[in-house]
């Protein structure tokens, strides 16, 4: 799964409220341009739209849930995380 950035998570859930037909906060044009790179976002006659991909990548997060970890996470050895700023021990 394709991880993005929490600019760019926000604009795609703006962008998924216009489609809703909500009322949505200006989009910066960098950040749907981010968007189109993954395929999530068009550029259409009314400004920025949602694509299919886009909706399905929300879709596919929402259902995961809080806390469910992402698909694409290293998995640890021997099923435990090594400690952080140094070596095993």
């Amino acid at each position: 799964m394709t991880t993005l950035s929490e600019t760019e998570l926000r604009v795609l859930r703006n962008l998924a409220a216009k489609r809703a037909g909500n009322l949505t906060p200006f989009i910066n044009i960098a950040d749907a341009q981010r968007l189109t790179e993954h395929g999530f976002a068009a550029r259409s006659r009314q400004g920025w739209d949602i694509t299919r991909e886009g909706a399905a990548y929300l879709a596919e997060l929402d259902a995961k849930g809080p806390g469910q970890p992402d698909d694409d996470q290293p998995t640890p050895l021997f099923g435990r995380t090594p400690p952080k700023g140094g070596s095993p021990t």
